[in-house]
């Protein structure tokens, strides 16, 4: 910050920089939303499938988001994971093998969706699960590829997933 901010008659202190961040986070919980369809979908899921979340995100903000999107009934907080928490950072696979183990289930009977290739799908694959990544930019229609011996579906929106699942 000190950096981006030298050719500016701005004072940088430690104190400046942690006010700064703050409020950045917190403008920036006002803007987390839904992509189109989530609720719909997350509905239809849960009504075959115990859902979790596995982030890298802070515990108490991923708390809080799931609470003001409304998504617990779907998501209860027990199937909250979050490396802050609870294990490394995906996409280490002692992350994916804490939540399977909680979850009372083996590799061949979950499936990691995810938006990073690096810390979701590789990390998930690492771990035996087989993923779905979520690429906007990528497809055209629902494609898969191999990556070791997992087997990894991309799709373009989260929609999608009821045709796959």
């Amino acid at each position: 910050m000190r950096k981006a901010l030298e050719s500016y008659p701005i004072k940088v202190s430690e104190s400046f920089a942690r006010s700064f961040f703050q409020q950045v986070e917190q403008a920036e919980e006002g803007y987390v939303t839904l992509f189109p369809q989530v609720l719909d979908t997350l509905a239809s899921l849960s009504a075959n499938y115990r859902l979790a979340i596995i982030s890298n995100g802070r515990r108490d903000r991923l708390e809080a988001n799931l609470t003001r999107l409304g998504l617990e009934r779907f998501i209860p907080k027990e199937r909250l994971f979050s490396s802050e928490r609870d294990g490394p950072r995906k996409p280490h696979p002692d992350m994916f093998q804490l939540a399977m183990h909680k979850l009372g289930i083996r590799p061949q009977e979950g499936v990691m969706i995810g938006n990073s290739w690096k810390q979701d799908i590789v990390g998930a694959t690492d771990s035996g699960l087989d993923a779905v990544w979520i690429h906007p930019a990528g497809v055209k229609k629902i494609s898969q590829r191999k990556l070791g011996l997992q087997t990894v579906v991309i799709i373009r929106n989260f929609q999608q997933l009821l045709t796959i699942l």
